[in-house]
This record gives structure tokens, C-alpha cells and sequence, in this order.
């Protein structure tokens, strides 16, 4: 009797454990900076390199994940510092929720209008916006 309750004990704990999802590789910090070349559009002189830092967060929530998304403008030619890109044409997306596909290891959107789905590789720690993992973002935290 005490045999069958520890095997039906270990049975259920191995069986949960492979159900659950990944949380602790999916929630965290993932960003990328894009460097780029800055021009005067009349004359097409260039000014100087400009470099946006893009960072999603991704946080636990009771039936899904949560996507926020931010992004920073610092240009080199100038004395402005880092600007925060929210109100700029190319602003970050706005805050959604996602669920989580272990079959493709895939985010999707519960709002399918919203935005696009996100695909996580594991082994390099990245969360890229294509399914052949291109790019990306390199998980940081």
C-alpha cells in the first residue's frame, strides 16, 4: 500500500511537470539595439548615427503572459540622451496579452488584431517576430 501511494505520487508529479509550461524561460527582459545612419532629408547629408534600444517585457499573468514593449532614441550627434520613443512614428506596440504554444514554442496574440505572434528559442535566448528565429531579441533578465 505505502508502495503503490509513493509510485502514484511520482506518477503525478512527472506528469505535471511535463505539462506545465516553461515560466521561467518564458518571463523576463529581451531587447536589441538598431544602429543607423541619421540624414538631413534636404540636403541627405549625414548627421551622425542614431541608435534605438527595443525592449519587451514579458511577465506572468492568471491566463496568459503579458507583452509590454518600449523603445529609446539616442542620437551621437546630439546632446539629448536617450528619448523615449512613445509618441514618435515608430513607437512601440502597446501592452497585450499572449498564450503560450508548446508545439512551435510560440506567443499568440488572444487578440489576434493586436499583434503579431512571437517565437521563443530557447538554447540561444532569443524571441524573434518570424518562425525561422531570425534576429531578434537577446534575452537579458
Amino acid at each position: 500500500m505505502k508502495y503503490t501511494r509513493i509510485m502514484v505520487i511520482s506518477i503525478a508529479a512527472l506528469l505535471s511537470s511535463c505539462n506545465s509550461e516553461p515560466v521561467d524561460k518564458i518571463v523576463g527582459s529581451y531587447a536589441r539595439e538598431i544602429t543607423f545612419e541619421d540624414k538631413n532629408p534636404a540636403t541627405m547629408k549625414v548627421l551622425g548615427n542614431g541608435t534605438i534600444r527595443d525592449t519587451i517585457f514579458i511577465s506572468k499573468k492568471k491566463d496568459g503572459y503579458q507583452v509590454d514593449n518600449t523603445r529609446w532614441l539616442k542620437n551621437d550627434y546630439d546632446q539629448e540622451g536617450w528619448r523615449n520613443l512613445e509618441h514618435a512614428e515608430d513607437h512601440p506596440s502597446p501592452t497585450y496579452t499572449v498564450s503560450y504554444d508548446k508545439t512551435d514554442q510560440s506567443l499568440n496574440p488572444t487578440n489576434p488584431l493586436m499583434a503579431n505572434p512571437l517565437y521563443l528559442d530557447f538554447n540561444k535566448g532569443l524571441l524573434c517576430s518570424d518562425r525561422n528565429r531570425t534576429g531578434g531579441w537577446k534575452k537579458v533578465k
